[in-house]
């Protein structure tokens, strides 16, 4: 009797991979470490990965994949989240999109508004697409109120 397919000899492969989270853009056609995983799970009868990614409005990308990354504040951003949220700024190359999303924040500080307002001033000569998630305004009226009533308890 012909076989039809070669694992029915025995000879079956099975490739799997853990969670998998693609954090960067991929040149697919020339790194070597991600041809070479492509062609060991192309070379098998079975692969599975556990693909993890964001989920996120349809025109923004896939962050790090294409051209998209998503910022997502804390409940609390205060001055101590300065210098990380700076930093990844400055990280989002040219032409990229990025979301802000402050839907969890019910506090900012309005250092870090101004360090956001910032970045969307210079991400314009750099051709960065900013969009706002979250109503930032509230957060920060949060901010004021809850330093504003902090100083009238101390005061009674």
């Amino acid at each position: 009797m012909a076989q039809l397919y070669d694992s029915e000899a025995g000879n079956f492969t099975i490739t799997l991979g853990g969670d998998t989270m693609l954090t960067r853009q991929l040149s697919i056609y020339s790194e070597k470490r991600f041809l070479g995983l492509a062609k060991l799970f192309r070379d098998s009868d079975v692969g599975f990965v556990n693909l993890e990614g964001c989920a996120r409005y349809q025109d923004e990308g896939l962050p790090g994949i294409t051209r998209g990354f998503v910022l997502e504040l804390a409940e609390e951003v205060t001055f101590l989240n300065k210098g990380a949220i700076i930093k990844e700024l400055k990280a989002i190359p040219d032409g990229s999109r990025v979301t802000i999303d402050s839907s969890r924040s019910l506090l900012i500080d309005q250092d870090v508004l101004e360090i956001i307002e910032d970045f969307e001033t210079s991400a314009k000569n750099r051709q960065i697409t900013v969009r706002r998630i979250g109503n930032f305004h509230d957060a920060a009226e949060g901010r004021r109120l809850e330093r504003r009533s902090l100083t009238q308890a101390a005061s009674r």
